[in-house]
């Protein structure tokens, strides 16, 4: 049900995440999938633009920091 509400974006007044079973949830179920595709798509960045090293990353809080995750994975100096 959570992933189900979550990929609908059901406007049912409550959040989608909404205690701690859920956001244990959704972390066990949707950030390796999540990861999976970010990381997936950084993959295509050195082949493009082979220099290209970033030093530090910005998170803006949008999420558990699956981005942040990936990113590091393909950069560890981050």
């Amino acid at each position: 049900m959570l992933s189900r509400r979550y990929r609908a974006e059901i406007r049912d007044g409550r959040f989608h995440v909404d205690d701690d079973a859920a956001a244990l949830a959704y972390l066990a179920t949707r950030l390796p999938a999540t990861f999976a595709a970010i990381r997936g798509a950084l993959d295509a960045i050195p082949a493009r633009l082979p220099d290209f090293a970033p030093a530090s990353q910005l998170d803006i809080g949008a999420g558990p920091g699956t981005a942040a995750f990936a990113a590091r994975d393909l950069w560890p100096a981050i």
